[in-house]
């Protein structure tokens, strides 16, 4: 009985201890060792992962309503319009960019062209839309790149399981697990960082869509308030 619990205490040694070792080994891979792992797929997919990182920053740098509607901009226009100096409002506009600039000029061009309030009114949401739309078509890049990640780790999949049955086909199916672990690896890493690429960067693909229709609600909103009062004025 004693030689028995000898025997199982040392099969429970030699366990732990391989088991000791082989975390100590999984532990040691670094994040770019296994990136390398997926091979020129894996390398690709970092790429994509680059460029989405420096797109959502550019997005987010230039989608902000500090840069969209500048406060200045609106304090000086609103001026111009409470005096009904319909001519300086648009000079100010032309010689002073900005998407809310843009917007409030095309309903003064209508107000100056003496069109009645409701072709006011679309002209301001067309212009908002239209203008909008550079923003959204910027985002197809994101949107491209969290389709494609996928694709591209599914297409390192195919590829690593192909390599791993080539192997057990060439070795007559007495290919050992060590032979077969590079493709594997290969399968797995690239659907594994395919994935890490698309789920934030559609994440971040619909706050940015949220920010550019809060901007764009409250574009339509500002002009729209900044051009009621010329309601009372006498057109000139």
């Amino acid at each position: 009985m004693n030689k028995y619990l000898i025997i199982l205490a040392t099969l429970i040694t030699g366990s732990l201890s391989l088991a000791q070792t082989d975390a100590a080994a999984i532990q040691s891979v670094s994040v770019w060792d296994t990136i390398s792992s997926g091979g020129i797929i894996g390398y690709a997919i970092l790429c994509m992962s680059l460029c989405a990182v420096a797109l959502v920053i550019e997005n987010f740098l230039s989608i902000r309503n500090s840069v969209l509607l500048p406060e200045d901009h609106l304090a000086e226009i609103s001026e111009h319009i409470k005096k009904n100096e319909i001519k300086e409002a648009l000079d100010y506009c032309k010689t002073n960019v900005s998407f809310i600039a843009i917007i409030i000029s095309a309903g003064l061009h209508q107000y100056a062209d003496h069109a009645n309030w409701k072709d006011i009114e679309k002209s301001i949401e067309d212009n908002a839309r239209r203008q909008s739309g550079r923003f959204y078509r910027k985002l197809e890049y994101l949107t491209f790149i969290a389709a494609s990640a996928p694709m591209l780790g599914l297409l390192g999949t195919v590829s690593g399981m192909m390599s791993a049955f080539k192997g057990i086909a060439i070795v007559e199916g007495a290919a050992r697990s060590s032979q077969l672990a590079s493709s594997i690896s290969e399968a797995l890493v690239t659907t594994f960082l395919g994935l890490i690429v698309a789920i934030p960067t559609l994440f971040f693909i619909s706050v940015l869509r949220n920010r550019i229709e809060t901007i764009l609600t409250e574009a339509e909103e500002i002009t729209e308030n900044m051009l009621r009062p010329l309601k009372l004025l006498p057109r000139k």
